[in-house]
């Protein structure tokens, strides 16, 4: 047993000792940040290997046109399954508005785009479910895409598998 020099137990106050364990816990996270890919390191190809099955979603929205897509892809990384929504405000001038996925392949072969979805009904989500996406190259990253009466295309946030 420890003794100080008066031959009694020290005692520590806990608010040392909570200090320590603090002290301690942010100096073990840091040290694991530091260990850590940089934030922006480019992401490396997709390893098939062993994947399993996740699911993801990409939506889009702006003062015309608000869209979501939840898609889950196969362990395989060559199938999507999931389901789409859009829809667009009344008395805006718009009088369609459509969704679609668009996938990105790891070799050079570029996008691939899915069929059009579309709505004529205002105000209202309109559900396109239990959708099926089947590509014969693996599947790198994934999202929607809206487009309405009038306007451009427009591009959800892109989720890589």
């Amino acid at each position: 047993m420890v003794r100080n020099i008066d031959g009694r137990k020290p005692t520590v106050p806990i608010s040392r000792i909570r200090s320590a364990a603090t002290l301690a816990g942010c100096l073990i996270a840091l040290a694991g940040l530091a260990t850590a890919a940089p934030a922006s390191a480019a992401p490396s190809a997709p390893n098939s290997a062993g994947a399993a099955a996740a699911a993801g979603r990409s939506d889009y929205c702006d003062s015309y046109v608000c869209g979501s897509g939840t898609f889950t892809f196969s362990a395989s990384r060559r199938q999507l399954t999931g389901a789409m929504s859009v829809r667009f405000p009344c008395n805006t001038g718009v009088t369609y508005a459509r969704i679609r996925i668009v996938t990105e392949t790891a070799s050079s072969t570029g996008k691939q785009y899915g069929a059009w979805h579309t709505t004529t009904t205002c105000g209202q989500y309109a559900t396109f479910s239990n959708l099926t996406w089947n590509q014969s190259e693996s599947i790198y990253s994934w999202a929607i895409q809206e487009n309405r009466s009038g306007g451009g295309i427009a591009t959800g946030n892109w989720l890589q598998i």
